[in-house]
């Protein structure tokens, strides 16, 4: 695995890490994050199938 993956999994992780808290924290939040999330999963499934 080269440096650059294990730099992005590290990011994404802390990410991940980050909206977990603020989604603890502020509950009402948690369904436009999961939303949001969804959305950007969405577009990047689309994204790589159209390569």
């Amino acid at each position: 695995m080269s440096v650059l993956a294990v730099v992005w999994v590290l990011v994404v992780g802390l990410v991940v890490v980050q909206v977990a808290q603020v989604m603890h924290r502020y509950p009402e939040w948690a369904v436009p994050i999961a939303g949001a999330i969804a959305a950007a999963g969405l577009l990047v499934a689309v994204l790589t199938a159209t390569q």
